[in-house]
């Protein structure tokens, strides 16, 4: 039987596999909403590569962007904590815009109509990625000045 990788106890090996986050650690909830919202752009870009025409190849890129800025979320880094931030904020810019865009100059009928919830769900994830990853450098400001 293998050790629970979130166990504290003594793998056999000199430590734990993996220690318990702070409490006031958001990031893991910043990865998962990062992932899903790399998978909905994979997903959703051979759909409607028609309404991003240039777009296609930085959409991949985005994604793949996305998946490695999701892997370095760690509880002990301020830095990656600000980089996920920054992401959070740019993704909510990026695809709130977009959705605006597609509302206005795209038929809301039909694909367009999903294209343009795509893009908003998109906007909420990075959001709620926004508003955790706020919570997590509150928290390490707030730790540090103590």
């Amino acid at each position: 039987m293998y050790p629970d990788p979130t166990s504290h106890e003594d793998n056999g090996g000199g430590g734990a596999l993996r220690e318990h986050a702070p409490a006031h650690y958001y990031g893991d909830i910043v990865r998962r909403l990062f992932v899903a919202s790399g998978i909905l752009i994979l997903i959703g870009m051979p759909f409607f590569a028609d309404y991003l025409p240039y777009m296609a190849s930085v959409s991949a890129i985005a994604a793949i962007l996305i998946a490695i800025t999701a892997g370095t979320a760690n509880p002990r880094s301020r830095g990656v904590q600000i980089l996920l931030l920054a992401v959070s904020a740019l993704g909510v810019l990026f695809f709130e815009s977009y959705a605006a865009y597609s509302y206005r100059y795209f038929s809301l009928s039909g694909r367009g109509i999903l294209f343009f919830l795509l893009m908003q769900v998109l906007a909420v994830l990075f959001f709620f990625a926004l508003y955790f990853s706020t919570k997590t450098i509150r928290w390490m400001v707030r730790k540090k000045g103590e």
